[in-house]
C-alpha cells in the first residue's frame, strides 16, 4: 500500500513577535517556520525509495534560499528517509533513519530527499 508525503521548503524560521504590554518571556525566543513557504512536493511512498526533485528558483530570486524542509508524513504511517545534498544520491532502505508525523529537517538549493514506506522494515 503507498501513501503521500508532503514536503514544503521554507526560506528559514522567524522569531515569534513580542507583544508589547504583555507579560511575554523575553529572555529566550520562539522561533517559526518563516511562511509563506517557498515550494512544495508530494512523494509516492511505498515498498521501493523515490526521491523528490531538485525545487526550482522560487520566483522573485536569484537563487533558492530554502534552508528547512517541512515533512509531513499521514498519521498512522512511518517512512524511511535519506537527505541528500549536491553530490550525494542515497537512496531510502531499511537502515536508514525512521520519521513519522510532522518534522523540520535541515535542507539547501539543490538538495532532494528519498523516502520509502517503512512497513516491514
Amino acid at each position: 500500500m503507498s501513501f503521500t508525503v508532503r514536503i514544503y521548503g521554507h526560506q528559514g524560521i522567524v522569531p515569534l513577535k513580542v507583544v508589547e504590554g504583555e507579560a511575554q518571556f523575553r529572555a529566550d525566543s520562539v522561533f517559526q517556520l518563516k511562511q509563506p513557504y517557498l515550494w512544495t512536493q508530494s512523494l509516492t511512498a511505498s515498498g521501493t525509495a523515490v526521491s523528490s526533485t531538485a525545487a526550482a528558483v522560487p520566483t522573485g530570486y536569484t537563487l533558492d534560499p530554502t534552508t528547512i524542509l517541512r515533512i509531513e508524513v499521514p498519521d498512522g504511517q512511518t517512512i524511511r528517509y535519506e537527505v541528500n545534498p549536491p553530490g550525494r544520491s542515497t537512496a531510502a532502505t531499511a537502515n536508514s533513519p525512521l520519521l513519522s508525523g510532522r518534522d523540520q529537517i535541515q535542507f539547501g538549493s539543490a538538495w532532494t530527499i528519498s523516502v520509502m514506506d517503512a512497513t516491514g522494515t
